[in-house]
């Protein structure tokens, strides 16, 4: 600390305001830049990101065994993963892409709500704009919801969220993408003597 000249005392970053999701909605948004406060912002309010377990059978043999194969095949079309040999293969041998697209497809049968980080953040920019588009219209056909929590601002074009929260510019909007309510949330940096350097985000 003496070498870097560093104050002994706590850095802590708040989030304050105050925000209400649309009655009814299928699909939000919650983008900014890495440190922005995205990943804390999203755990908080609607908890832990949606994981799913996979072994090395194929991957229609994946899902949900009350499934039929009629209702599998069919939610990976939706998804643009049409491909019948690659249903044969293991999920750890696909692309980035693909297990995405993979995933949000057996998440839309499993889930209810869907919490998915770095969305589309592994995936070229054409991928990921067929890959929203398509998302988007399976969650909305299924009436789940669906949190896509990404760095990428390209993807409000194509996943046409019901709502978005900016961490960069710290705006919340909802309803329709052009003339949208809108409030800010500010951010407020306090510092109070502890002993120790902590550097957290409170919500």
């Amino acid at each position: 600390m003496g070498q870097y000249d560093l104050e002994n005392k706590t850095i802590i970053q708040t989030f304050q305001g105050n925000y209400k999701l649309p009655e009814k909605w299928n699909i939000g948004l919650i983008v900014g830049n890495s440190g922005s406060g995205k990943t804390s912002i999203a755990k908080h309010c609607f908890g832990e990101f949606s994981k799913l377990d996979w072994t090395l059978d194929p991957i229609i043999e994946n899902f949900d065994e009350s499934l039929n194969m009629e209702q599998i095949t069919s939610t990976l079309g939706s998804v643009g993963f049409n491909s019948v040999p690659y249903w044969l293969k293991p999920f750890s041998v696909l692309s980035n892409g693909e297990k995405s697209r993979v995933e949000l497809a057996r998440m839309s049968l499993e889930k209810d709500l869907v919490v998915y980080d770095e969305f589309t953040s592994l995936v070229d920019r054409d991928v990921a704009k067929s890959m929203s588009n398509s998302v988007q219209k399976l969650f909305r056909k299924r009436n789940k919801k669906l949190v896509a929590v990404t760095c990428h601002h390209d993807v409000l074009e194509w996943l046409k969220p019901n709502w978005v929260y900016d961490t960069d510019k710290k705006e919340f909007s909802s309803g329709k993408l052009q003339g949208a309510k809108s409030s800010n949330l500010t951010l407020k940096e306090s510092q109070k003597n502890t002993g120790n350097i902590i550097k957290s985000i409170i919500i």
